[in-house]
């Protein structure tokens, strides 16, 4: 039996939108995951803490933070193939907006009563930037969130589902 081929889903700063659209895939994504690939890391769907290596990382989200900033990079470390999933992680989508404003702007909003949090908050980036600043994306599935049917054919291309 030929060894699964291993997929992993790095989540930044997200709407959701994406994890339903895999989500949707339903019984045709279980069966995939069941004969063809072993699910790594997808902190949305299990509770890990890191991986090791993956054949493919997913990356969903917008890279908004330090935090999501040091998670891609390990990311790509660690993949064969880094895929930028969605719209977010390209242009930022509904994240993005944030950009219309500075980042001491976007704080004292959220925070217009009491104090700003020093402790527990990842800092924020000064601008949102596209995922092919920092890491090289090989591939792009764009879409808010992507098709499903775009989503069953990469998996079908990269991962033998």
């Amino acid at each position: 039996m030929a060894a699964k081929a291993k997929l992993a889903i790095e989540d930044c700063a997200i709407c959701g939108g994406c994890e339903i659209a895999l989500a949707d895939l339903g019984v045709s994504l279980l069966k995939v995951l069941d004969k063809n690939i072993e699910l790594v890391y997808a902190p949305i769907l299990a509770s890990t803490t890191d991986f090791e290596e993956a054949d493919v990382t997913f990356v969903i989200g917008a890279i908004r933070t330090k935090h999501d900033l040091e998670r891609v990079q390990a990311a790509r470390k660690k993949s064969k193939v880094l895929v930028s999933f969605g719209t977010c992680p390209g242009t930022g989508g509904l994240i993005g907006l944030g950009n219309l404003k500075g980042k001491d702007d976007l704080l004292n909003r959220a925070y217009s009563e009491g104090k700003v949090p020093t402790q527990g908050t990842p800092e924020l980036l000064d601008k949102l930037e596209p995922l092919s600043k920092y890491v090289k994306v090989d591939y792009v599935i764009p879409g808010c969130p992507p098709p499903a049917a775009v989503i069953k054919q990469l998996l079908g291309e990269l991962l033998g589902g």
